[in-house]
C-alpha cells in the first residue's frame, strides 16, 4: 500500500510537472492533484525536490526498462546496439512535447539540477553501451581497438539527439531521418571486426 502511494505521487508529480513546469508546482498542486493530504506528500518526501528526484529516477528506470525489452528479441551485439540507438532517439521524437518542456524548465531555471538529471541518465546509457561493445568484441562482431573507443562516443551521440530532435522543426524532420539512418550504419560499420581479421582467427 505504502509502494503504490509512493507510486501514485510521483505519477502525479510528472503530469504537473510536465504541464505547468517544476518551479510553478507546489506541494499543495501535487496533493490536491493525487487526493492526498499533504501530511501524507510529507511521509514520503520532505521537499518539493526530493519528489523531482523520485520523478526524474523513475523516469529513467522506465526508458532503461523499456529499452531493455526493446533489445530483448535481439540476439547478436550488432542488432542490439542498433535497436538502443533508435529506440533512444526515437524516445524524443515521439514524446517531443514532454521534452520541451523538461528542456525548458531543467535548462534555463537550475542548471545544477538540468547537470544532475544528465549525469543519471547519460551514467545509465553509458553502462549498457559498454556492456553491448564487450559482448560484441566477444562474439568476434566487433574491432576490440574500436569498440575501446566508442563507448564515449556513442554515448554523446544518443544523449545529444535529444536536443537536436527538440529544436528541429516538422520540415526538417525527414533530412533528420537521412541522418539519423546514416549515423546508425556509420557507428556500426566502424565497429565491425575486418574481414580479414576474422578470417586469421578462424584459421588459429
Amino acid at each position: 500500500m505504502a509502494s503504490r502511494t509512493r507510486e501514485r505521487l510521483i505519477d502525479v508529480a510528472r503530469q504537473l510537472f510536465v504541464r505547468q513546469g517544476i518551479e510553478k508546482t507546489t506541494m499543495n498542486d501535487i496533493a490536491t492533484a493525487s487526493d492526498r493530504g499533504r501530511r501524507t506528500i510529507y511521509t514520503y518526501f520532505r521537499t518539493k525536490n526530493d519528489i523531482f528526484e523520485a520523478v526524474v529516477g523513475s523516469e529513467v528506470n522506465r526508458i532503461i526498462s523499456d529499452l531493455q525489452q526493446a533489445m530483448a528479441n535481439e540476439v547478436s551485439a550488432t542488432d542490439r546496439l542498433r535497436a538502443l540507438i533508435n529506440f533512444r532517439v526515437n524516445i524524443a521524437r515521439e514524446n517531443l512535447p514532454e521534452y520541451e518542456v523538461w528542456y525548458k524548465t531543467l535548462f534555463s531555471s537550475n542548471v545544477k539540477r538540468a547537470h544532475a538529471v544528465r549525469a543519471m541518465v547519460t551514467s545509465r546509457l553509458n553502462e549498457i553501451i559498454r556492456t553491448i561493445l564487450r559482448e560484441g568484441v566477444a562474439s568476434g562482431e566487433f574491432d576490440a581497438v574500436q569498440a575501446s573507443r566508442a563507448a564515449s562516443v556513442l554515448t554523446m551521440m544518443v544523449r545529444g539527439a535529444d536536443w537536436t530532435i527538440v529544436r528541429r522543426s516538422e520540415a526538417e524532420m525527414p533530412l533528420y531521418d537521412q541522418w539519423q539512418a546514416e549515423s546508425v550504419d556509420f557507428i556500426i560499420d566502424g565497429l565491425r571486426l575486418p574481414a580479414h581479421v576474422k578470417t586469421e582467427q578462424t584459421i588459429q
